[in-house]
């Protein structure tokens, strides 16, 4: 590179060997912040009536954003984010709390009715029918469909959950987050209760048998 002066005071910069001219770059510009993303639906509950008050919460960035169904059980969420997918967590009160995973991919807006089923008490000694489908919430650390019930031990000390259906297991909610058996025992003793997970995979709907025995 060479400097040419031509007149007075005005120069000119001449690069010299480049077969392509240099072109000037903007240094430090900001990158474009990440696209709008809206989410909406309904809450409802188990027989398809809306859940209004419901709580509903997600994490973008590793900040938490919450939004509260109205009486028709609608609501609406607005936030920048590049994730693909986004878990939501609803709970209300009387309700079993569950968590969604809902997939943007790249769509500007996107609808979702969410479902919540009320808190299910099983006492210990009786057997009950669960169905379980895709519009059921996930549970623990996997995209597996699930409903959760919660056993009430009415007399002993031990109590034995036992589950029948295709592609099902049980396991403790909140505790046993990787690994899931057609069989349960544990203690629990009289006026406690347990929350269980009945766990599906691969084949949906599913009705599945739940058997409890106090021991």
């Amino acid at each position: 590179m060479r400097t040419r002066c031509v007149g007075v005071g005005l120069c000119a910069l001449v690069f010299v060997g480049c077969d392509q001219p240099v072109s000037p770059t903007r240094m430090g510009s900001a990158p474009s912040p990440p696209p709008l993303i809206t989410v909406s639906g309904f809450v409802v509950d188990g027989g398809a009536q809306p859940v209004s008050g419901a709580r509903i919460e997600v994490y973008v960035d590793a900040s938490p954003m919450e939004a509260v169904t109205d009486q028709a059980g609608a609501y609406r969420m607005a936030f920048h984010s590049r994730d693909l997918t986004h878990g939501f967590n609803v709970s209300r009160d009387g309700y079993e709390t569950s968590t969604f995973h809902i997939a943007a991919r790249g769509l500007p807006e996107v609808t979702r009715d969410l479902r919540l089923h009320r808190i299910w008490r099983v006492t210990a000694g009786d057997s009950v029918s669960v169905p379980i489908d895709s519009e059921d919430p996930l549970c623990g650390l996997d995209d597996y469909q699930c409903r959760t019930i919660r056993v009430v031990q009415r007399s002993g000390t031990m109590v034995r959950i036992s589950v029948q259906g295709p592609n099902v297991g049980l396991r403790r909610a909140g505790v046993d987050l990787h690994s899931a058996s057609s069989t349960i025992t544990m203690p629990l003793a009289a006026g406690e209760e347990v929350s269980i997970d009945i766990v599906t995979w691969n084949q949906l709907p599913v009705t599945t048998t739940v058997t409890t025995a106090s021991e």
